[in-house]
């Protein structure tokens, strides 16, 4: 017979409980934020009536349940994520990608798909097959607005990938570091659509390049553009579009968080410029309305912004956009009277551009329209355009 002293039936005990701490903080834990940080649904609690004929699978069910909220999961998953990154120089995922001098890059949507937006971005958004396929559809662009009395253009939004391809470390594969390169250093084809005043198409590639290594320009570890870069875009956009804007904004160059390294909990702050207009509101009951008229377009409820400006311009812009949009939004609403904004994502199709644009007109007085999207998703405009043209009747 095993006799246990004294001493360690405490010792058994005190780890028992320090075994017991992170489940006793379940109830206190945040489930959105859980959810959010394992990026995925929660696990359900088994359902008691699982426990007698499947007992095994209740509890590993039940394990997982605890796995998911026993705290401080989200704490020690951030330290290894720091520890990772800042001591070992070893990104915290597959698809995020730790470049020279401080860049932090994001090179797939997931790790299944690793690489897929520097593919997207410096090869297939350069293609012959692109460039053809844009260069047959870019000119509906102006017949559009002729027939509609709606200014229209389309904008490519250059990404870190190729504005600071030469920060991409040798882990990228040779094939794909080289073609971020060929965008940065050369003439590309995207370029000579840009060149195109009977296009309406802005690729702000040179511009941009023009400022990359201002302190803050583009922050160095966010995926999209802030600030003064979506400024610079903004501004290119109002310049070809013959748009007269009296634009009273301040700048100020600040330390703020990452944007990538935000989505991991990590809290690292860089030089980035914060855009202040305090002529602009948001009208959240023209919001509202906007997002029930075009509900039925998308999958689920709309993303939508109304934005009013008291300076700007006399026009009223739709704004439809990728992800680009959420924070340039607000940075082009300074050029208008009223911009509408709306997030593409959820969309059923694209071939409802047309549909949108009208029923939006029904409910605003849109007389302009900008597509937004990062370069990535360049080719994705024919299909907007197409529908946009398929439903422009006087």
């Amino acid at each position: 017979m095993t006799t246990i002293s004294p001493t360690a039936r405490i010792l058994i005990a005190v780890f028992a409980l320090l075994l017991a701490i992170p489940v006793l903080t379940i109830p206190s834990n945040d489930e959105e934020k859980l959810r959010l940080f394992h990026n995925r649904t929660l696990e359900r609690w088994p359902p008691a009536k699982q426990f007698v004929p499947d007992p095994v699978g209740a509890f590993r069910q039940a394990s997982r349940w605890m796995a998911d909220r026993a705290g401080p999961i989200m704490k020690a998953a951030t330290l290894e994520k720091e520890l990772l990154i800042f001591v070992l120089g070893t990104p915290p995922q597959r698809r995020i990608t730790l470049g020279k001098d401080g860049y932090i890059f994001v090179n797939g949507v997931s790790d299944g798909g690793v690489n897929g937006l520097f593919e997207a971005q410096c090869q297939a958004s350069q293609s012959e097959g692109t460039y053809r396929a844009l260069l047959q559809s870019l000119p509906k662009l102006k017949e559009i607005g002729q027939i509609l009395g709606v200014s229209v253009h389309a904008i490519a939004v250059p990404m870190t990938s190729t504005l600071y391809a030469d920060h991409l470390p040798r882990s990228v594969p040779p094939n794909l570091r080289s073609a971020c390169l060929e965008v940065l250093t050369g003439e590309t084809r995207l370029s000579k659509l840009d060149q195109r005043a009977d296009l309406n198409f802005i690729y702000p590639f040179e511009e941009m390049k023009a400022s990359r290594d201002t302190e803050g320009f583009f922050p160095k570890a966010n995926y999209h553009p802030m600030g003064m870069s979506l400024k610079t875009i903004r501004d290119v956009y109002l310049r070809r579009a013959g748009i007269d804007a009296k634009i009273n904004e301040t700048l100020e160059l600040k330390s703020l968080p990452s944007e990538i390294l935000n989505t991991y909990g990590v809290t690292v702050t860089y030089p980035e410029y914060e855009i202040r207009n305090d002529r602009i509101t948001e009208d959240g009951a023209a919001a509202t309305r906007v997002a029930a008229t075009i509900a039925e377009l998308f999958y689920r409820p709309p993303v939508t912004k109304v934005y009013a400006n008291s300076g700007g311009s006399s026009r009223t812009a739709l704004l439809l956009t990728d992800s680009v949009g959420i924070a340039g939004a607000p940075v082009f609403a300074a050029g208008f009277k009223r911009l509408v904004w709306v997030y593409r994502v959820g969309m059923k199709s694209a071939a409802d551009a047309g549909t949108l644009l009208e029923r939006l007109r029904a409910v605003e007085p849109i007389d302009t329209m900008i597509l937004l999207l990062q370069v990535g998703s360049a080719s994705e405009f024919v299909p907007w355009v197409d529908s946009l043209a398929a439903g422009a009747t006087p």
